[in-house]
């Protein structure tokens, strides 16, 4: 079924993405220890993690990571400093911080594998699982999920670790002749998905609404699916040959949006009424309005982006080629000024009554301002104000466009409530 909608394509002229500075966030302390680059993780709060494989030279296989964080929610540069420390000797590289002082990483042996929960410096096992073929997910009220694959004469077997309320259960969920180890998310503590490929190669997800007790096939007719997400019951699944699917009523149905690219699409991310899209040879595409138009983003780089992250504080960060990028970040006033577009300051917001707006103009230059809803029709405009008066508007999302006289633009989004 093809979702009912139109699908307006709009490419940005400019560069709205800023890399974030490269910054080693451990010191080596013995010769003959180095690092590979980076991978970030964040969380909701925008708290910035790296870490770096560091090997001795006495003994190859010797891996650790260290694990850091940013300080700052803005992310300048230069300000990565030392965070909850080590996770030791032969750690795999899932890492899931749940926030500025707690993450959860697993830790390889050659038979076995910990989940651990890690706050500080102090370490808890949630549990032990057979082997290397696991994955796992955690929720911000610190529920862990883990899926193991254990291999029989016959069959491969999935089986499921619970940790909730600080207590651990295990569970068989009789799939076999799984091809790839799939992934896990849990869009809350009780719903959550598992999506894979079969051994014939065929996509299946499926979705348990009882923390994992029992599970059912849902169907999304795509290929592959690499990535899915929610944000209360709306939910967006993304695959192989640009496939984009939505889910209105908590996963159990899935609508196909009107297709806008053919690359592979790695990571989808959705937080306050926006989605962003990400995949293969820099492709990357976000809608404001629920789906309904999709617009694709350019940043001045040629390779695959892995993820895309929209924080609770509404900003958007993606990962490629071991590099960070943030959105409207610039590593100089020059930089700023050679752009085009610029991201404005509206306060408070959401908003009942007024908006505030704030950009960086010129004492006397003149400006208008363009306020649009949600299908990017313009309400009203208004020039040279800087608090504008949205009380007779209609609860929702809202764009404001301000264009100087220079003709440059100033973009940003409120949210209108009663």
């Amino acid at each position: 079924m093809i979702l009912l909608s139109i699908c307006l394509m709009a490419k940005t002229g400019f560069s709205q993405w800023g890399q974030i500075p490269d910054k080693a966030c451990y010191t080596p302390s013995s010769f003959g220890i180095s690092y590979n680059s980076p991978n970030y993780f964040l969380t909701d709060s925008a708290a910035i993690y790296a870490y770096h494989t560091i090997g001795g030279n006495t003994q190859a296989t010797t891996l650790s990571y260290y694990l850091c964080e940013s300080t700052d929610d803005n992310v300048t540069a230069q300000n990565f400093s030392n965070g909850i420390g080590g996770l030791g000797c032969c750690s795999s590289k899932q890492i899931i911080p749940l926030n500025k002082n707690q993450v959860v990483y697993s830790q390889n042996s050659f038979l076995s594998t910990k989940v651990i929960l890690k706050t500080n410096n102090s370490a808890l096992t949630l549990f032990t699982v057979p082997g290397f073929e696991n994955t796992f997910t955690a929720t911000a009220n610190q529920s862990v999920y883990c899926i193991w694959r254990k291999y029989t004469f016959t069959n491969n077997y999935l089986f499921f670790n619970r940790y909730i309320n600080g207590g651990t259960y295990t569970d068989t969920l009789k799939y076999y002749g799984i091809k790839t180890m799939p992934k896990i998310y849990f869009s809350s503590d009780s719903v959550g998905y598992i999506f894979g490929k079969d051994a014939a190669g065929q996509n299946y997800v499926a979705r348990t609404n009882n923390y994992g007790v029992s599970w059912a096939k849902v169907l999304v007719p795509v290929s592959e699916v690499t990535d899915l997400k929610f944000e209360g019951n709306t939910g967006y699944a993304v695959g192989a040959g640009g496939m984009v699917y939505q889910s209105l009523d908590n996963g159990i149905n899935w609508l196909q949006a009107p297709g806008f690219t053919t690359k592979k699409l790695n990571s989808v991310s959705v937080m306050n009424s926006k989605c962003y899209i990400a995949g293969d040879s820099a492709a990357l595409f976000h809608s404001f309005n629920f789906g309904l138009n999709w617009v694709q983003d350019t940043a001045n780089i040629s390779g695959n982006i892995d993820w895309v992250r929209i924080t609770a504080y509404d900003q958007i960060y993606f990962q490629s080629s071991n590099k960070l990028y943030k959105k409207g970040y610039y590593s100089s006033v020059s930089e700023i000024n050679k752009s085009k577009d610029f991201s404005l300051v509206l306060f408070p917001n959401p908003a009942t009554d007024k908006i505030n707006i704030q950009f960086p103009i010129a004492m006397g230059e003149k400006y208008t301002i363009s306020v649009l809803n949600y299908l990017g029709q313009e309400i009203f405009m208004t020039e040279n104000d800087t608090e504008i008066d949205i009380h007779d508007l209609a609860s929702g999302m809202y764009s404001i466009i301000v264009t100087s006289s220079k003709k440059e633009f100033y973009k940003g989004t409120f949210i209108k409530t009663e």
